[in-house]
């Protein structure tokens, strides 16, 4: 589980530093930017912890529900608490182009191994 957890943190990390003009990709930043901060509100993560977090690539020293909750609203994991390939593949499209879909598109494939 904490490999799923820590390839999926990967695709969060590289999501939020990239940004595009597309206007459905702008929607999709903005859902999980709502997402981040609702997660974020009921699990007491400061916007600091989230930036160090992501910075470090430590992800041990914020919440684990915190995550959950941000990969269940994005739909990486279902209401099981189960990756979902099927429904983290369209989240992926939307929110990288080219050479970094593929990329993405992989390590989200390996996961479900």
């Amino acid at each position: 589980m904490s490999k799923i957890i820590c390839s999926v943190f990967s695709l969060v990390v590289v999501s939020l530093s990239t940004a595009y003009a597309d206007q459905d990709v702008e929607s999709s930043n903005y859902r999980r930017h709502s997402i981040m901060t609702e997660c974020a509100n009921e699990f007491g993560v400061t916007e600091r912890e989230l930036r160090t977090a992501l910075r470090s690539g430590d992800v041990y020293d914020i919440n684990p529900c915190f995550w959950s909750c941000c990969f269940k609203g994005t739909g990486v994991l279902n209401k099981e608490g189960t990756y979902d390939l099927k429904a983290t593949l369209p989240f992926i499209k939307m929110t990288f182009q080219d050479d970094d879909y593929k990329e993405v598109q992989e390590i989200a494939r390996m996961c479900e191994k």
